[in-house]
């Protein structure tokens, strides 16, 4: 039987994991045969919210009230190891969120996890020709999607799961419709 697959993606203080902090979490969890069995939402309360960046803080739509709510991340760190613990995480330069949930369950004094990584940065630069940059936000633009809430855990991961299945379908017909679209668009403008 294979394995679990987990698409992950965190929103930070900053993008050092050894010093800044994880402020939200979204999980999408589904079993070997891709059937969704749970989502999962964090949003986490930091600890030294001094240390955080301001253009982090702004991307990411933090605000005290909009987090009022949050819980300490030792209060969930031991269900999101369960959660994720020994499955395939799939995400978006998942190495980033990886090492912050590393560095934040080592913080907690609780072992880490292990897991298989799966970069949809390289389905980007594979299947969307001439993309240029594989940002996230630069593949949104490329697709056509909306951005909106762009920069939240929930909304990127559910983009991240929608764009992972979209590249893995992605026969040659589609990149060269996808492609012509995205030239049409950038011409008008």
């Amino acid at each position: 039987m294979g394995k679990c697959t987990v698409f992950v993606d965190t929103e930070t203080t900053g993008l050092r994991p050894e010093y800044h902090e994880i402020i939200e979490i979204y999980i999408i969890k589904e079993d070997p045969k891709g059937k969704v069995i749970g989502e999962w939402h964090y949003r986490v309360m930091p600890e030294y919210l001094d240390r955080a960046e301001p253009k982090a803080l702004e991307m990411n739509k933090f605000t005290v009230k909009k987090w009022k709510d949050a819980r300490p991340f030792t209060s969930i760190a031991e269900e999101v190891k369960d959660i994720v613990q020994g499955c395939i995480w799939i995400g978006h330069n998942p190495q980033f969120d990886y090492d912050f949930l590393q560095d934040a369950l080592f913080r907690a004094g609780i072992p880490g996890i292990r897991c298989s990584l799966i970069d949809t940065k390289v389905l980007a630069h594979e299947h969307l020709l001439e993309l240029g940059s594989t940002s996230f936000d630069n593949i949104r633009s490329y697709l056509g999607w909306k951005t909106d809430e762009a920069h939240t855990a929930k909304f990127d991961t559910v983009q991240l799961r929608r764009f992972y299945y979209l590249s893995r379908r992605m026969s040659l017909f589609t990149r060269l419709y996808l492609y012509t679209k995205y030239k049409v668009k950038r011409w008008m403008m």
